[in-house]
């Protein structure tokens, strides 16, 4: 092959070049991912004729839950130890924490 000090040369001219080409893709797919990212916001706005502007990532605020009505259908009672097989009926499905004596309860319809 030639001289031996040219192989290290042509191995650090191709190490170079690799560097270069990762570091300018990298660079490359960052100002991309900027870009389309405030493409996309500026999108996501919608002028409507009145000048009034909608953001669509923001979705509009909705109730949530039942209405007061229908949660004050839904049949109550006040907790006794005794209405009660064991202690692990005595504790809230929902938070797990235990029932206080006289503390007012929601009985829930049974499911299926």
């Amino acid at each position: 092959m030639g001289n031996p000090d040219f192989l290290p040369l042509i191995h650090q001219i191709i190490l170079l070049f690799l560097g270069f080409g990762m570091s300018s893709t990298f660079i490359v797919f960052v100002c991309t991912r900027l870009i389309c990212g405030r493409l996309r916001v500026g999108e996501s706005r919608q002028t409507l004729d009145g000048g009034q502007e909608i953001d669509l990532e923001q979705p509009e605020p909705r109730t949530n839950g039942l209405e007061p009505v229908m949660v004050a259908a839904i049949p109550t009672m006040k907790f006794h130890r005794d209405a009660f097989s064991s202690m692990e009926d005595a504790q809230c499905s929902i938070c797990l924490g235990e029932y206080q004596e006289k503390e007012i309860l929601r009985i829930m319809p049974k499911c299926g």
